[in-house]
């Protein structure tokens, strides 16, 4: 704050303006409207959790998988752990009235690599990208650094703004692109490591899932063949999408409601604990499988956007100045796997600026 001449006025309204955008004071730091989004990802977090842990670990536990077991859930905590560092982290909120017409501001995600476009002190406005050349925003009516954008969600311009990200509730800049990163990459992981466990675990009761496959088949009979025909029939042969949804549905809760059902009400079964029922843990594994596939594209962007250490506004920005001069080819993009290294190391290891107004 000392090296900024400003009015009593001006601090005033900056500090408002800060203050209106940490609604939370040290624990929803940048959260405004999407509080209950925030809460509603962790919640999404731990009820994938306890499913693995009430129908999952204790059969692993049985089976002797106890490392195995350990690290999946001890490693299922870092989605949730990596999601608060993300939330509580301020991105880099450029505060209104902040930079004067005249000030040179600072911005550490201006480092550049020897193919990527050069935006440092360059007197050729036009011959960059919109994202890297210095803007006056209306809004915030303040001159904005290369590569920071205007929010439209949050009403602030925000330093090295990659997008504004729903599901965390805040905006992802400078400050928690990494932490963002992170915890894509732990909430993809997550579910698929403990897919692969409920796999093992899947493999290693086979033959009482197969058992108890018979039994069904020997307790339904000709109904099931029926249905099996028909889902063949009217569903997979003339492609109806909501009748295959339904269908696929029933099969998975099918058995997993049948075999429940014997465990209950068999005799020989009745000794077998309800997370020793085969179809439990193969439900459970599914469940993850589609969590991680779901994870999989935002991931896989995100990932390579750290390799080429761009945000996504970045390479938006760059493909669209390429368009506009008529040099726009796909793959474009592509690296050499040197340059993916050298840039991956310089994602981990940058320095994560101080927020500049914390002392507000």
């Amino acid at each position: 704050m000392d090296n900024l001449q400003i009015s009593e006025e001006q601090f005033t309204n900056m500090q408002e303006s800060f203050n209106a955008f940490n609604k939370v004071f040290g624990i929803l730091i940048g959260v405004k409207k999407n509080k209950l989004n925030l809460i509603a990802t962790i919640l999404l977090i731990i009820f994938a959790m306890l499913l693995y842990i009430v129908f999952v670990f204790p059969l692993a536990i049985l089976k002797g998988y106890i490392i195995l077991n350990t690290i999946c859930v001890v490693y299922g905590f870092t989605p949730i752990t990596t999601l608060i560092m993300t939330a509580i982290t301020e991105p880099g909120v450029i505060l209104k009235r902040q930079i004067s017409d005249n000030q040179q501001p600072e911005s550490s995600l201006t480092q550049s690599n020897d193919d990527t476009i050069q935006i440092e002190n360059t007197t050729q406005q036009d011959d960059v990208p919109k994202i890297y050349r210095e803007r006056f925003c209306s809004t915030c009516n303040i001159q904005r650094p290369p590569k920071a954008s205007h929010c439209r969600e949050c009403n602030h311009c925000v330093d090295g703004f990659d997008h504004h990200c729903y599901w965390v509730g805040t905006c992802i800049g400078i400050r928690n692109w990494r932490y963002f990163v992170y915890f894509l990459i732990a909430a993809f992981s997550a579910p698929l490591l403990a897919f692969l466990v409920g796999i093992v675990l899947f493999i290693n009761s086979f033959s009482l899932a197969t058992t108890l496959w018979f039994e069904m088949f020997d307790t339904l009979g000709i109904s099931v063949l029926i249905f099996y025909i028909f889902y063949i029939i009217c569903g997979f042969w003339q492609h109806k999408t909501i009748l295959n949804a339904f269908t696929l549905i029933i099969m998975i809760f099918g058995p997993l409601l049948f075999t429940f059902s014997i465990f209950q009400n068999r005799t020989q079964y009745q000794q077998y604990y309800y997370y020793e029922n085969p179809y439990f843990t193969l439900f459970v594994s599914l469940v993850m499988l589609l969590i991680s596939c779901m994870l999989l594209p935002m991931t896989s962007v995100n990932c390579s956007n750290a390799l080429q250490f761009k945000t996504t506004k970045q390479i938006h920005s760059e493909e669209e100045f390429r368009r506009e001069k008529g040099q726009f080819r796909f793959g474009d993009n592509k690296i050499e796997f040197n340059l993916m290294k050298k840039n991956l190391i310089q994602f981990i290891t940058y320095h994560i600026p101080k927020s500049r107004y914390q002392n507000l």
